[in-house]
């Protein structure tokens, strides 16, 4: 089978019914959380051109494009998928080797945005951490935050993932 085909199992079950299930690859893009609406629109636009390459190379994969303001979000939406769905994971966010950083209340409103300030007073930190330690020690965490082992791993292709990671000032860089 082509990968990012959809495939499909068969079974016979009498003379006249079948019993048909159809798996399709999953690619999930999630972008914003920034303190700027102009960061999030331009992580906006960079999702689209993502989403539009996908549909394009592989047109029979459900491509799913969040804006997210929380790291909640974006763990629980790769949690529900089905084991072993999803092929790729695109994450437009800020961030440094020790997380992506997401604030609740992001928005792409022009008259959006807050300071680090309003972060610190507001709980607003929805960060996902590289590790729990990170998480935990965090000078301003909110209760959305995560770390990337609050992810389940199997529902990830075992065929080999493509993770990108993308800031506004740094090229993606993909790695498998």
């Amino acid at each position: 089978m082509v990968k990012g085909m959809t495939s499909g199992v068969t079974k016979k079950m009498d003379s006249s019914v079948l019993d048909q299930r159809i798996t399709r690859r999953v690619r999930l893009i999630f972008y914003g959380g920034s303190k700027s609406p102009r960061d999030n629109s331009a992580f906006e636009f960079a999702a689209k051109n993502i989403k539009r390459d996908y549909e394009r190379v592989y047109p029979h994969n459900n491509v799913i494009v969040m804006f997210v303001d929380a790291a909640k979000t974006v763990v629980d939406k790769i949690n529900e998928q089905k084991t072993g769905t999803i092929e790729s994971l695109d994450l437009l966010f800020h961030g440094t080797e020790r997380g992506l950083y997401m604030y609740k209340g992001a928005s792409l409103d022009p008259k959006g945005g807050f300071s680090g300030e309003d972060i610190e007073d507001n709980d607003l930190n929805a960060s996902l951490y590289a590790g729990r330690i990170r998480k935990w020690l965090g000078d301003d965490k909110g209760d959305e935050a995560r770390a990337v082992n609050d992810i389940d791993f199997t529902k990830f292709s075992p065929e080999g993932l493509l993770l990108k990671f993308m800031d506004v000032n740094q090229v993606m860089i993909p790695i498998r």
